[in-house]
């Protein structure tokens, strides 16, 4: 959020505190009932739980720019079949004046399953806001066809910040040939917003250790715009090695509260360990 924003949202809450205060003797709230754009800014779980297997799932991060805002994230659909899957969400739209928006992927999009997005900005302070969803199977896919429209409330998804360790596996075979002890340190910063809107991200920062790799030891996060980030509950994360590779980190919050992540996939991507993949599961200390 801007500082001027901080600055205004504060200056009314403290103009309520004394209105109250003067008039009714009523006790004050730190929350607005205003909806504020900005306060879409973060990220939000919209429908679903990935530990729980609950489907559909949708999960974003939010970028407000003036009255423009842009959405990226992931989701996961289940057919009645067993079908479906899972995939990566762009979509973007525009805010009304009384705080009502519209999200919609772009033009062309090739994916199996299409979202359509409307809410209302929730006040300031608030760490929730409602909305409905669209749910439809692109003409293209033939795993079945779901055409479904429903309520949701957006619940906001905690910073990610935090220690995240556990034993990877080379290979992804249920016989691999190594294994590493892997601790990520990572925290998230505030959201980056630029023009064309669909540079603004939410970045994230850290450190990894792995404990098992015959080529290195430790890595620092690259510091490329855009190439550390969180979105929804998907992150991925590009290292500089202690050998002077590179390597990339992916995965997903297993659940909103963010104690899992699962479907890690660790990768060197330069060096002597080039194309060596490990994978499997961390948990936050």
């Amino acid at each position: 959020m801007k500082l001027g924003t901080v600055a205004k949202s504060a200056a009314f809450v403290i103009a309520s505190q004394l209105l109250l205060a003067c008039g009714t003797g009523t006790s004050s709230s730190t929350t607005s009932t205003v909806p504020s754009p900005d306060a879409l800014t973060g990220n939000w779980n919209l429908l679903g739980d990935r530990a729980l297997q609950q489907y559909p799932l949708l999960s974003l991060s939010l970028i407000v720019n003036g009255d423009q805002i842009t959405a990226q994230g992931d989701s996961n659909v289940m057919c009645p079949n067993g079908d479906g899957g899972g995939g990566t969400v762009g979509l973007s739209g525009q805010i009304a004046a009384d705080g009502t928006f519209a999200l919609n992927e772009s033009a062309g999009n090739q994916s199996s399953f299409l979202w359509a997005i409307t809410g209302t900005a929730p006040p300031t302070g608030s760490s929730t806001w409602t909305g409905s969803y669209t749910l439809t199977t692109s003409p293209t896919y033939m795993g079945c066809t779901i055409n479904q429209t429903a309520a949701f409330t957006a619940t906001a998804l905690p910073p990610f910040n935090g220690t995240y360790a556990g034993t990877l596996v080379e290979g992804l075979t249920a016989s691999p040939t190594a294994t590493a002890t892997v601790t990520l340190d990572v925290s998230q910063g505030a959201a980056v917003v630029s023009l064309p809107p669909g540079l603004s991200y939410l970045p994230l920062s850290g450190s990894i250790m792995i404990a098992g790799s015959p080529c290195f030891t430790h890595g620092t996060s690259i510091t490329t715009p855009g190439g550390d980030i969180i979105k929804g509950d998907y992150l991925a994360m590009a290292f500089a090695m202690d050998d002077g590779s590179q390597a990339v980190l992916s995965a997903f919050c297993a659940s909103p509260d963010e104690t899992t992540l699962t479907g890690v996939l660790f990768s060197s991507i330069t060096g002597q360990c080039a194309q060596t993949v490990y994978g499997g599961t961390l948990t936050r200390q």
